[in-house]
This record gives C-alpha cells, sequence and structure tokens, in this order.
C-alpha cells in the first residue's frame, strides 16, 4: 500500500488512537517516514497529537467540521411506519382475538 494523505487519513479511524510505529508497519515505510507525514496532517488540522507519558505520542484523526456539529453519534434505524391510530377504549377485543385464533386453527388443520 502506496503512502499518501489520503490513504493514511482513510485507514485511521475517527476517534482511536495511532502510534506511528503501529502505522509504519501497516504501510511498511520506516517510522521516520511516517512521522513526517504525521506532522503535515498535524500542521493541517486533520490529525490531533496526545502523550500518554513522556515516550508514547498517539495521533487521533479528528471528526470532519460537518459531524462535530451534530449527527457524529446518531445512526439510521429502519422502523415499519405507524399505520394506525387508536384513540379511546378499545372494544370488541374478545370476539377479535377468538375470530383470530379459530383462523390459526382452520389453517393448521387443513396443513396436516
Amino acid at each position: 500500500m502506496t503512502l499518501t494523505k489520503i490513504s493514511l487519513l482513510n485507514r485511521m479511524q475517527c476517534g482511536q488512537k495511532y502510534t506511528a510505529t503501529q502505522l509504519a508497519h501497516v504501510f511498511s515505510v520506516s517510522r521516520v517516514t511516517i512521522l513526517g507525514m504525521l506532522r503535515v496532517l498535524v500542521d493541517e488540522g486533520e490529525l490531533q497529537v496526545t502523550r500518554t507519558n513522556a515516550r508514547v505520542i498517539h495521533f487521533t484523526r479528528e471528526l470532519p467540521q460537518s459531524l462535530e456539529s451534530g449527527g457524529a453519534n446518531t445512526r439510521a434505524v429502519a422502523t415499519f411506519p405507524v399505520t394506525r391510530n387508536l384513540e379511546g377504549c378499545l372494544s370488541n377485543y374478545d370476539q377479535e382475538l377468538g375470530a383470530r385464533s379459530r383462523l390459526a386453527l382452520l389453517a393448521r388443520d387443513r396443513c396436516r
């Protein structure tokens, strides 16, 4: 895999921390080469730098500006449309339940 800014950003997931050594291993390049690319991306504001201790530096991909305003943690979920609006109290519930039960038993008997 060739190392470009786009390929590096596409490989990194938003919010996950990466070290230069991890990324150098993924792209099969030296750590010095990947550090140069990471510094450029930090200067451009694409990545954020954090230090866990004196020796380990983590790089995190920032969320795009369009997602930061809202919608980053939302997911679309398919649901069935609501087609019935019930108002008031239920009536003839026992009759409807009995009719459906008889229909189910009739279908079961026919399938035997």
